[in-house]
């Protein structure tokens, strides 16, 4: 079980994490935005995936009530899953409003796009980590961070989003 335990973190964590480096790597060369619209992009990323954490959490608490998956996560609601794609989406386009000379190939249709995958692979994230946590019998993913589900907690969405930005980016840009 620990082998088994080890190379799944292995995958799950430093395999789906390295998509950031990718995107800082392959789209951080010249261009028209300069050489660091790589960078730009992994705050897009972040921005995008966070965003999306707050509007799931703020409308679902607010008004959520239909349970989206209860044996799962309990919490999560299909309330709040509307609250991340609109959470994704307003980030996604405050984002292109504010950086989008350094957003090379990124149009208002394509952060639409990116923002209802995006969103999507997020709550995705969210849930994985939860049915890891279920299978494992722990609270939290961690200790350092207790409280809010563990460091884990904190890039479990990000690890499903950086895959699909880089593809993303791969095709159009």
């Amino acid at each position: 079980m620990r082998i088994f335990a080890s190379v799944f973190a292995y995958f799950y964590v430093e395999f789906l994490f390295g998509f950031v480096t990718h995107i800082l790597y392959f789209f951080g060369g010249e261009g028209e935005a300069g050489s660091r619209s790589g960078v730009f992009y992994v705050i897009f990323l972040v921005a995008v995936t966070k965003f999306t954490d707050m509007g799931a959490y703020f409308i679902g608490t607010l008004i959520g009530k239909h349970k989206m998956i209860p044996h799962i996560s309990p919490k999560k609601t299909w309330q709040g899953f509307g609250g991340a794609i609109a959470g994704a989406n307003l980030a996604a386009f405050g984002m292109l409003w504010l950086f989008g000379e350094h957003l090379p190939g990124l149009t208002a249709a394509g952060a639409a796009i990116l923002a209802v995958c995006l969103g999507c692979a997020a709550v995705a994230g969210d849930l994985a980590e939860s049915v890891l946590k279920r299978c494992f019998a722990v609270k939290d993913s961690g200790r350092f961070l207790p409280g809010i589900g563990g460091a884990l907690d904190l890039i479990d969405s990000i690890l499903f989003t950086a895959p699909i930005l880089y593809v993303f980016l791969r095709i159009v840009a």
